[in-house]
This record gives C-alpha cells, sequence and structure tokens, in this order.
C-alpha cells in the first residue's frame, strides 16, 4: 500500500476523507457482514457481496453496536477537520490508487547521415607567359653560351629606354643585334681581353667605359669594373645607342662607329665612301660589321639589313688619295 499525506490537497480531499473515516468507524463496529477468516490470518479484510455493491442504499446504514452508533453520530455532527489529519498516513488500499503512467521512452531520432563533403576543386596552374620580345618576327636562339646572356641585355636596354636613350636611329637597337655584337666581340666570355685591351663581353675599352659611365673619359676605371657583365653590357648599349642617333639608324655604319670610333666614320663618309676602307688598322673594321649584320639577319628572318659591297684592292691607291687630299690620312 501507498501512503498519501492529505495536507497536499487539503480542500478537495474533504469529502473523501470524510467518507474514508465514516467507512472505517463502521468496519470496525461490525455494521457490515463479516466474513470469517481462518485462525491464522493476521489481520480481517472486509468482503462485501457483489448484490449488496450494485444494489443501490435507500435507507441510511444503522450500525449493530450501539457504541458504534454513538460514534458515528458524533461523527457526523462534527466532522473533523482535514488540517488536523494533515499531519497523520492514512492508508489507501492499492486497488483504488491511480498511479502515474509512466511516461514511455523518447523514440531515438533518426541518425543523419552526414551530408558528404565536396573535394576541393583542382585549379589547374597557369603557366607564365613567354617573355615578349622586343622587335616582332621569328626568333632563331643563338649558341646556349651567348643565350644566356638574353635577360641582361634586355635588363640593359630597358634601362636605356627608361633614360630616353632609344630615340631616333636609335629606335632600330634590339636584343638580337646586341647578341650578334657578344657573340663576334667575345664569344660570350665576360673575362675576353684583345691585345688592344678592350675588356668584358662587348670589349670595351677603358676610356670609353669611363665616358659613357661617368661622362669623364680620363676616370681610371678598374679592369674588374669594367669587365662585370651588367656594367659592361650597360655601356654597350650606350655606345652603340649614341652611335644609331649620329648615323641616322644606319646600322653598318653604327657597327663600323663601335668598332673603329664615330670620328673615323664620318672621315670615310664626309668623302663618299660607301663602305670602311681596308687599309691601315682598319682591315677589321671592313669585315666587322658585315659578319654581325648577317649573323643578325639570320636570327630574324625578314629583317631588312643593308650591307654595302666592300672595298676591292683595286679602289685602295683612289681612296688613299682622296683620304690624304682631304686631310684625313
Amino acid at each position: 500500500m501507498r501512503l498519501v499525506r492529505f495536507d497536499q490537497a487539503a480542500k478537495s480531499a474533504k469529502p473523501v476523507m470524510m467518507a474514508l473515516v465514516a467507512a472505517t468507524v463502521l468496519l470496525e463496529a461490525g455494521c457490515a457482514p463479516r466474513h470469517t477468516a481462518s485462525p491464522d490470518a493476521a489481520q480481517s479484510t472486509v468482503a462485501l457481496a457483489p448484490s449488496t455493491l450494485s444494489q443501490p442504499v435507500s435507507q441510511p446504514v444503522v450500525p449493530a453496536d450501539a457504541s458504534a452508533a454513538a460514534a458515528l453520530a458524533a461523527i457526523m455532527a462534527d466532522p473533523p477537520d482535514v488540517a488536523t489529519l494533515s499531519s497523520d498516513a492514512v492508508a489507501i488500499p492499492e486497488a483504488i490508487q491511480s498511479p502515474e503512467p509512466a511516461l514511455p521512452a523518447p523514440a531515438a531520432e533518426p541518425e543523419v547521415p552526414a551530408a558528404p563533403v565536396a573535394p576541393a576543386p583542382v585549379v589547374p596552374a597557369v603557366p607564365a607567359a613567354p617573355a615578349t620580345p622586343l622587335l616582332e618576327g621569328v626568333q632563331r636562339p643563338f649558341a646556349p653560351r651567348i643565350e644566356r646572356w638574353r635577360p641582361l641585355v634586355r635588363q640593359a636596354l630597358a634601362e636605356a629606354a627608361a633614360e630616353g636613350r632609344l630615340r631616333g636611329g636609335a629606335t632600330r637597337l634590339n636584343d638580337d643585334l646586341l647578341l650578334a655584337m657578344i657573340q663576334q666581340e667575345s664569344a660570350g666570355d665576360p673575362t675576353a681581353e684583345s691585345w688592344a685591351g678592350a675588356l668584358g663581353l662587348m670589349q670595351v675599352m677603358p676610356g670609353t667605359f669611363s665616358g659613357f659611365m661617368y661622362g669623364d673619359w680620363n676616370v681610371v676605371t678598374p679592369r674588374e669594373t669594367i669587365m662585370e657583365p651588367e656594367l659592361n653590357v650597360r655601356v654597350g648599349v650606350r655606345y652603340m645607342a649614341e652611335s644609331l642617333q649620329i648615323l641616322g639608324g644606319d646600322l653598318y655604319w653604327a657597327l663600323a662607329s663601335y668598332n673603329a670610333g664615330v670620328g673615323a666614320v664620318q672621315a670615310w663618309r664626309s668623302v663618299g665612301l660607301t663602305a670602311v676602307p681596308p687599309i691601315g688598322g682598319y682591315t677589321e673594321t671592313a669585315a666587322y660589321a658585315p659578319v654581325i649584320l648577317n649573323n643578325y639577319a639570320t636570327r630574324r628572318p625578314g629583317v631588312q639589313v643593308h650591307i654595302p659591297a666592300p672595298i676591292t684592292d683595286e679602289e685602295i691607291p683612289g681612296i688613299v688619295a682622296l683620304l690624304t687630299q682631304a686631310g684625313l690620312w
């Protein structure tokens, strides 16, 4: 049996309490029929006939015992206060209890499979754009010992353009022409030195180096400085750009002046010579420009170059007389 305390709901339980107390008195007084239990029973149990429970009660129940009747009358006349009974526990048969139904266990939520994670897109590597040549046309590469200097040559050209040196006739200067000069001058050897004292990739003379680098042709520059590839090519570009500007962009005469000097070329042209005369110390110069221009033309098919006809041995005596008469020989 479960014990219930009436102080939890005093007002709503008062009628029930009065009925239970009355029933208890009646049972104890023997008002209801008794069922004789066996002598070994620990206590008597109340048994009500089914017919009795189903018939309505038309007359008040009168207890057989006078003392019970008096007790019942006293209870009915002065019912006990529920509050006075709240401190005692009243036993209620288990049969009339209304146990709270157990709540069903919550249904397990179905496991939601994780959404598949899309793999990160693979971004293909973008190849670097090839370097744009400074002059349009199909290029044929030089030998590796020469091609290795192309980035340095292009850097020197960019510097010269930023300094305003590539104007007028100097706009014809490009990396292929300069590489053809390096091939002819030093074969790509930055430590090359000629019998005349020219040094480095572009065979620059010490006085020429000081003049184009420092603006003073009399400055003494150490050999190691002149042979530094970056500085040597920078001076070579400046020298060639100036020659092209003075000579109206003529590649042949500009190359000749790079080898023999601008003064000698201007003297030859002043008497009407169309090519370098192979006289005195200029025999090498006479072959210098044609070799470079032929090499340059093979690297850029379609490029327009002019190589004049060489001066023959039969023409040399008349040229010498002409130069002597002009005071140039």
